[in-house]
């Protein structure tokens, strides 16, 4: 009598018996069940008998996200002509019907014919020229406009061609004397009102003709005419390199308009462009002698007391400076507005900020207009509304947390306001600007031991 064989196979829970009394047939049923208990492994899960090897398994998953496109460096620049530039083969000539192009570099400008050359462009060929030698990734819309009545509204006009882009613009008006400063600065209030009432946050740097200017001890003081914090006027101008040679051969002041709007383009919108850690304006020729707009092609700040330079700022004028000794190099000083000095909005930067976070939060509340919103039984907003629009808003405005530009903010919703009546939802957003250290003490002294 044949020995019997019996064969065990365990796969998962389930076990199968079988009995053979053919060694042969033993063995292929051996071989066919190991095949098969291999085969199904995978799908049944660990076998008694087989067991998947050591392994090391790492997921990658997102979660930190991106911030948005910078766009804060989007700048503008209008200029006041006779004409109008002739541009090169196969470029379209700025016109009446035409008067911007968007500049990414120099070339784009001398595609529409700014040139160096133009008699009447060489001047504003400096400053866009000026402005991508401060900031070669900014972007520039360059308008040319015939002289009119001074009422500026071609700012308004450029801004509608950037869609609302622009970010800080610059008004040159070369044939326009300081002596009418008071009433161009009433008509570029005027503008801004109605620029903010469109929605377009931006800053406006003016610059005019101030070569009749032969002292500035008696300047206007912008600061105390309180005509808006979107106002600055420039007066600080190159007084040794192509700056001082154009000043010279045009009779006009050419401004260091272009520098500064670079600078600007290029800081956080909380960094002052007076910081000479961060804005070198001097390339060891242009800008490393400077001066202020005035007779003789300008006057020379060297010439200038730090209680008149000082003034100027005061004021609320734009200028630069050198830090002889102590370093090598030109900067400009913080920038003022035109309001008072005691103005939470005084300086440039403070503006700058609030805008972004005004921007901000429009782009991300607008879609939310006639949105439903469910109340409480008594009548207040609930809990779950209330955490959207917040978390919604604060997901936005963190963006500028981390970036560093404000100290903090936070968006804020009054459970208790009646959205039924007055079908508004109020949202308050409150912000922690960062600091400048427009002045520094240090107190250092001799003792004996620490």
């Amino acid at each position: 009598m044949m020995e019997q064989y019996t064969s065990l196979l365990t796969l998962g829970n389930v076990r199968s018996n079988f009995s053979i009394s053919n060694p042969l047939m033993m063995s292929i049923q051996k071989w066919f069940l190991g095949i098969l208990g291999f085969l199904l492994i995978p799908f049944i899960g660990e076998a008694d008998t087989y067991r998947s090897l050591s392994a090391l398994t790492v997921n990658v998953t997102g979660g930190i996200g991106r911030r948005p496109p910078n766009t804060d460096k989007i700048s503008g620049l209008v200029f006041h002509a006779a004409s109008y530039p002739t541009p090169l083969a196969g470029f379209t000539a700025l016109s009446a019907t035409n008067t911007a192009v968007h500049c990414y570099s120099l070339q784009d400008a001398l595609n529409v014919g700014i040139s160096a050359t133009d008699a009447t462009f060489k001047g504003l060929n400096y400053q866009v020229s000026e402005f991508f030698r401060m900031n070669p990734v900014g972007e520039l819309w360059v308008a040319v406009y015939p002289v009119g009545t001074y009422t500026f509204v071609e700012l308004n006009a450029v801004q509608q061609l950037a869609g609302g882009a622009i970010r800080q613009i610059g008004m040159w008006s070369p044939s326009r004397p300081y002596s009418n400063l008071a009433a161009d600065y009433a008509s570029l209030a005027t503008v801004s009102t109605t620029m903010t009432g469109n929605g377009y946050h931006c800053s406006i740097v003016f610059a005019c003709d101030c070569s009749a200017q032969a002292s500035w001890g008696t300047a206007t003081d912008l600061r105390a005419a309180a005509l808006g914090n979107k106002l600055s006027f420039i007066i600080a101008q190159d007084g040794g390199g192509n700056g001082q040679a154009l000043t010279t051969a045009l009779t006009y002041t050419v401004p260091m308009l272009g520098a500064f709007l670079g600078s600007v383009s290029k800081a956080p919108v909380n960094q002052s462009v007076g910081n000479p850690n961060l804005f070198n304006i001097s390339n060891g020729t242009e800008c490393e002698t400077v001066s202020v707009g005035g007779t003789s092609g300008g006057i020379p700040i060297n010439t200038l007391t730090y209680a008149t330079l000082g003034g100027l700022l005061d004021k609320g004028y734009i200028v630069a400076r050198k830090y002889t000794p102590r370093i090598t190099g030109s900067y400009f000083e913080r920038t003022p507005v035109s309001v008072l000095a005691t103005d939470t909005f005084a300086w440039m930067e403070v503006v700058r900020t609030i805008d972004k976070a005004k921007r901000i939060t429009e782009t991300t509340m607008t879609p939310q207009l006639n949105a439903a919103l469910p109340t409480t039984s008594t009548g207040t907003l609930r809990a779950d509304i209330i955490g959207f629009f917040t978390d919604l808003l604060q997901g936005a405005l963190n963006n500028m947390k981390s970036a560093g530009e404000v100290s903090d903010i936070i968006a804020l919703i009054d459970p208790n306001q009646n959205v039924n009546s007055t079908s508004t939802l109020v949202v308050t957003v409150k912000l922690i600007p960062t600091g400048t250290a427009q002045f520094i003490t240090i107190n250092i002294g001799v003792v004996s031991s620490f």
